[in-house]
C-alpha cells in the first residue's frame, strides 16, 4: 500500500530538481547566444564587403562609360577627318586623271603629226640626213618631262605597250639628258619583252647598257636581257648575263632572281 506524501515534501523535491536542471540550461543558452553573435558579425562583414564591391563596381562602370564616351567622340572625329581626306584624295585623283588624259591626247597628237610627215622629210627638232638643219618644234609647248614619263609608265601599267613605247621614246627624244632617261630606255625594253619581241628587247637593253653606263638600272637590264636571250634559245648567253649580275651586283634584287635562274641558293 502506497503511503501518501505531504504537499511540502513534494514541493521541496520539485525545487531540488529545478536547481539541478537550470544551471545547464543557462550555460546552453549562453553558448548559442555567442554562436549567433559570431554568425551575425560574420554576415555583417560579408554585407559590408558586398556593399564595398558594389560601390567599386559602380565606380569601374562609370570609368568605363567615360572611356566609351571619349572613344566614341574620338572615333567620330577620326571618321570626319577620314571623310575630309577621302574627299581631298578624290579631288587629287580626278585632277591627276585629267592631267594624264590631257598629256595622252597631246602625245597622240604629236605622234600622229610625226607619222603624217612625208617619207624623207625631217621632223621638227630632229636631225635627218647629214647636213640637215634642226628647227624648233612648232606643234606647241613640249610636255613637261615628268608628266610625259608618268603617262608612258601609266600606259605600261595598263598593258598599253605600244603607247608606252611611243611615250618613252618621245621622252628620250626630248629629254635624253635628264635623270629619268635611263629608266625610259629600260621600260622600252620591258614593253618589248612583254609583247614577246625578245630580239628587240635585247636591243633595247643593250642600248641602255651602252648609253647609260652609270645607270642604277644596269642590274635589272642585264637580268632582263638574260631572260630575253633564254626565251630566244640562247641559253649559254643568258647564263653569262645571270652570272654577271650575281658577281657584280650581289646584293641587288636582280641578283636574287639571277641566282634562282642559275639554281644557286
Amino acid at each position: 500500500m502506497r503511503v501518501p506524501q505531504p504537499p511540502a515534501l513534494r514541493f521541496f523535491a520539485l525545487a531540488a530538481l529545478c536547481a539541478l536542471a537550470f544551471p545547464s540550461v543557462a550555460r546552453a543558452d549562453k553558448k548559442e547566444f555567442l554562436a549567433l553573435t559570431q554568425q551575425i558579425a560574420t554576415l555583417q562583414g560579408q554585407v559590408a564587403e558586398a556593399d564595398q564591391a558594389r560601390l567599386d563596381a559602380q565606380k569601374d562602370l562609370k570609368r568605363i562609360m567615360d572611356i566609351l564616351v571619349e572613344q566614341s567622340a574620338l572615333l567620330k572625329k577620326l571618321q570626319q577627318d577620314m571623310k575630309i581626306q577621302d574627299e581631298r584624295a578624290m579631288v587629287a585623283i580626278k585632277d591627276q586623271q585629267e592631267r594624264l588624259s590631257e598629256i595622252s591626247d597631246r602625245l597622240r597628237t604629236s605622234t600622229a603629226a610625226a607619222m603624217a610627215q612625208p617619207p624623207g622629210s625631217v621632223a621638227p627638232g630632229l636631225s635627218g640626213a647629214p647636213g640637215a638643219t634642226q628647227t624648233p618644234a612648232a606643234a606647241g609647248p613640249a610636255i613637261p618631262p615628268r608628266d610625259l614619263y608618268q603617262q608612258a609608265y601609266s600606259d605600261f601599267a595598263r598593258k598599253n605597250y605600244d603607247l608606252s613605247i611611243q611615250g618613252f621614246q618621245e621622252y628620250l627624244r626630248l629629254y635624253r639628258d635628264t635623270d629619268l632617261a635611263d629608266n625610259a630606255q629600260y621600260w622600252v625594253g620591258e614593253c618589248l619583252q612583254a609583247q614577246g619581241k625578245y630580239e628587240d628587247a635585247v636591243t633595247a637593253f643593250n642600248a641602255l647598257l651602252r648609253d647609260f653606263t652609270d645607270s642604277d638600272k644596269i642590274p635589272d637590264a642585264r637580268y632582263k636581257k638574260g631572260v630575253a636571250l633564254e626565251a630566244l634559245g640562247r641559253k649559254s648567253q643568258a647564263v653569262l648575263e645571270y652570272r654577271f649580275v650575281v658577281e657584280r651586283f650581289p646584293n641587288s634584287p636582280a641578283a636574287r632572281l639571277a641566282r634562282e635562274k642559275l639554281g644557286q641558293p
